[in-house]
């Protein structure tokens, strides 16, 4: 009996740096027929001291299906002064699979935040506050195709 070893299937890790462009946006939450369409854009990439890489941008929500016109309380269900569109983005590889994202950089007790695959550019976003968190839901980010 032969035995060949095979190499493994499985996708190398995503570089941030493949990040860079503009990417659709979808967020959702209960009940799911809740859905708010945006755009984050990220154009740079930063050094920041300590070694640390961050893509930087911008971002903005576009529609919401139940055609809501302020769209923070179409996503949150709420208003949220930290959230403001179009607004800046961060956003940085907590590890080989997660892309955290900071849609309300600086903010910590409110804002927006999410963190998606970056196998399967979907995952979950989340209201941040001291007392837990005020608003969740799921999102899902495809990169726009090039206007070139």
């Amino acid at each position: 009996m032969l035995l060949l070893a095979l190499p493994a299937c499985a996708e190398a890790p995503r570089a941030l740096s493949s990040f860079v462009g503009a990417w659709s946006a979808e967020f959702s939450r209960p009940p799911l027929t809740r859905v708010v369409h945006g755009t984050i854009v990220f154009d740079s990439i930063a050094n920041l001291s300590g070694g640390e890489v961050r893509l930087l941008g911008s971002f903005q929500l576009d529609s919401a299906r139940q055609g809501q016109e302020d769209l923070v309380v179409a996503l949150l269900g709420h208003p949220d002064g930290c959230v403001h569109v179009p607004g800046p983005v961060k956003a940085y590889k907590s590890s080989h699979d997660f892309l955290e994202i900071e849609f309300t950089p600086g903010a910590a007790d409110c804002g927006l935040v999410g963190r998606v695959s970056v196998t399967t550019l979907t995952g979950r976003w989340q209201e941040p506050s001291y007392a837990g968190t005020r608003a969740q839901g799921e999102l899902r980010i495809s990169e726009r195709a090039s206007s070139q």
